[in-house]
């Protein structure tokens, strides 16, 4: 009977101890992607494997305001809980896999949120449309939801956010100068790169499968920047790519062969190859309304853009604030699920009014 544990144990630790034990391997939780819709204060759950909408989470139920503005979803790779930040309420959400609110952290101007499975932790950048926020990242376990600090990155008003769970360093970038701050949790340590040219304003970060490379897009100056994280003080910078308008959030596909994001203004999607740092692809559909999110499927053969939606009242490219953006009257917004490898756009799912940053669980 040792012997044969052994032996599973260089299989799987988790199927060994669960056949050990006399238990059946877990079957994956359905891969799901979530959608926050920040114009009427609720979020979309696509259920992938089903081709559909398969529920859609009313926050007002929950005792949230018309205002709570969800902005930006992560979950657990395995899809067993679901996080969300409320940017007009001041919350931090978690969610089961069965999409019951199980925990609650308050806090300022709550933007992206990234999660370090391997840490148990959550860090949390600032919203976008926050006045003079703290120049500070919330920290979070994830597993109980505690607020564990507000760890000052030293550079006005962070909002790009990315977590490379190898080293597990948490990048941010700021709004109004070309400062990235990169923070080592193990340490404490905080290095801020200055960035060179003119203003970029840094939106979407994502740092690569192996930790090795930081993305970013800029929006200013519409072009994909990507640096070296071996030695944080400062990062380098080893490519720059011109792309479409208005470049947004960021992927970087699981096997590390290209990274993916929406053009907010080119009405688009970019795909970038990561080997030769040259444009690959640029994807077109009628269902684009300012692209925002991103997610990329595990086996990095199908992406997932939001769009806002289209606007029917007021003017949304005479501004870059996001109070100019969310006035004016909206139809809904979409997800489209685009195939990675024939570039071709595959389904487009309805989802509420200005969808924004959205995360994606399950299907392992």
């Amino acid at each position: 009977m040792t012997r044969t544990i052994r032996w599973l144990r260089k299989l799987s630790p988790l199927l060994a101890l669960s056949l050990a034990a006399g238990a059946a391997p877990r079957s994956p939780r359905p891969l799901r992607v979530y959608v926050p819709n920040m114009m009427d204060a609720t979020v979309s759950v696509i259920d992938v494997a089903a081709g559909r909408v398969d529920t859609t989470i009313q926050l007002q139920q929950l005792g949230f305001s018309p205002n709570a503005m969800p902005h930006h979803a992560t979950a657990a790779p395995d899809g067993s809980a679901w996080y969300l930040t409320l940017a007009g309420d001041g919350w931090v959400l978690k969610f089961d896999a069965a999409n019951h609110l199980v925990g609650k952290t308050q806090l300022a101007f709550p933007g992206m949120v990234v999660l370090d499975p391997r840490r148990d932790r959550l860090y949390v950048s600032r919203a976008l449309n926050a006045v003079n926020p703290p120049a500070s990242l919330g920290m979070i376990r994830a597993s109980d939801m505690k607020l564990l600090d507000e760890v000052d990155v030293l550079a006005p008003r962070p909002h790009a956010l990315a977590v490379d769970t190898v080293s597990g360093r948490v990048y941010t970038g700021s709004l109004s100068t070309n400062q990235i701050a990169t923070y080592d949790p193990g340490s404490g340590q905080v290095w801020v790169t200055n960035v060179a040219g003119p203003p970029h304003t840094f939106v979407g970060f994502a740092t690569s499968p192996d930790g090795t490379r930081l993305v970013t897009t800029t929006q200013l100056t519409n072009k994909l920047l990507v640096f070296d994280t071996s030695n944080p003080d400062p990062l380098k910078q080893i490519a720059s790519v011109d792309v479409d308008p208005w470049p947004y959030d960021a992927a970087y596909s699981p096997d590390g062969r290209s990274v993916w994001f929406g053009n907010q203004h080119g009405n688009d999607a970019t795909q970038v190859d990561t080997r030769t740092w040259k444009v690959a692809a640029v994807v077109h559909s009628p269902a684009f309304a300012e692209p925002h999110g991103v997610v990329i499927t595990p086996d990095s053969r199908t992406v997932f853009i939001s769009s806002h939606g289209k606007v029917r009242s007021g003017n949304a490219d005479s501004a870059m604030k996001m109070s100019h953006y969310m006035s004016g009257q909206r139809a809904n917004g979409t997800v489209v699920e685009i195939d990675a490898v024939k570039h071709t756009v595959r389904k487009v799912f309805e989802v509420g009014p200005f969808a924004s940053a959205i995360g994606l669980g399950g299907g392992i």
